[in-house]
C-alpha cells in the first residue's frame, strides 16, 4: 500500500511538471528592419522617462542587463564602421560637407574591470579629464574605450598621449560590435562587442511599461539589434499582448463587425 501511494504521488508530481499550463502572456520576437532593410543606423527616442539599459536577452526572451545610461532620451545604434555624423543624421557613404566622423577604430584598456559599476566610474573620471573615453562590454568583459579613429594607425599614432593611465591595445571595425551614441551630438556612449546580440530596455520613470519611439511608431517591451558582419537587423521583444493590442488596430478597421 505504501508503494502504491509513493507512486501515485510520482506520477502526479510529474503529470503537473509535464503538462503544466503554458505562458499567458509570453514574451514574443517580432522582426522589424531585416535582411534587404538592415540598418547603418537604428534611432529610438524614449516616449516616457528617460534612460536605457544595455544587455541581452537569454534562451527565454529575458533581458539581462550590462550596463546603464540613465541620462539621455535619445540614442541611435550604429554598425562598427566609420559613420559620419550632421544633424542628427548618419551616413556610411556620401557624407554632407561638414559631417562628423565616428571612427570605428579605438583604443582600449588591457585590464578588465571587475565590474560595470567600476568601469562606468572610471570612464566618467576620465571623461571629467576632458577625455573621449567609454564603457565597452566585451564578451561579458568590462573595458574602457577611447577615441574614435579612422583606422587601426590612427588609433595606434595615439597611444603615447595616454602612456601614463596604462596599458592600450587598438581594436575596431568588429563585425559583431555595435555603437551606441546620442543622437543629437553624436558622442559615444556604449560599444557592445559580443557574440550575444546587443539588447536595449527602456527605462520609465512612471510605474507603467516602458514605451519608446521607433520609426515614427510607439513599441512597447525591448528591443534586439543583431550584426553579424553587415547592417544592424532589429527585432522588437514585447509581450503577447502588447503585440496584439498594437497590431490590431492597423490589420483590422474599426467599422468591421465584432464577429
Amino acid at each position: 500500500m505504501k508503494k502504491f501511494l509513493i507512486s501515485a504521488i510520482f506520477i502526479a508530481l510529474f503529470s503537473i511538471t509535464a503538462f503544466a499550463a503554458p505562458d499567458a502572456n509570453p514574451t514574443v520576437r517580432v522582426g522589424l528592419y531585416y535582411g534587404s532593410d538592415a540598418m547603418i543606423s537604428a534611432n529610438l527616442q524614449n516616449a516616457e522617462g528617460f534612460g536605457y539599459r544595455f544587455g541581452y536577452f537569454d534562451s527565454d526572451h529575458n533581458f539581462v542587463p550590462e550596463h546603464e545610461e540613465t541620462g539621455t532620451k535619445f540614442i541611435t545604434m550604429l554598425k562598427d564602421s566609420n559613420i559620419y555624423f550632421s544633424d542628427g543624421k548618419f551616413y556610411e557613404s556620401g557624407a554632407l560637407s561638414g559631417s562628423t566622423l565616428i571612427g570605428a577604430f579605438h583604443l582600449q584598456t588591457s585590464d578588465t574591470f571587475e565590474s560595470e559599476r567600476d568601469a562606468t566610474l572610471t570612464a566618467t573620471s576620465l571623461q571629467l579629464q576632458g577625455i573621449p573615453a567609454f564603457v565597452c562590454v566585451q564578451n561579458g568583459d568590462y573595458k574602457i574605450r577611447i577615441g574614435s579613429y579612422a583606422s587601426l594607425a590612427a588609433a595606434q599614432s595615439d597611444i603615447t598621449k595616454y602612456i601614463t593611465l596604462g596599458s592600450f591595445t587598438p581594436v575596431g571595425n568588429s563585425k559583431k560590435c555595435v555603437t551606441v551614441v546620442d543622437t543629437n551630438t553624436g558622442k559615444i556612449l556604449f560599444e557592445y562587442d559580443s557574440d550575444t546580440y546587443l539588447a536595449v530596455s527602456p527605462i520609465n520613470d512612471e510605474t507603467g511599461r516602458p514605451l519608446t519611439w521607433f520609426k515614427g511608431y510607439k513599441y512597447y517591451g525591448g528591443f534586439q539589434y543583431i550584426r553579424d558582419g553587415g547592417n544592424i537587423s532589429v527585432v522588437n521583444f514585447v509581450s503577447m499582448q502588447d503585440y496584439t493590442k498594437g497590431v490590431i488596430p492597423y490589420e483590422m478597421s474599426a467599422s468591421w463587425p465584432k464577429e
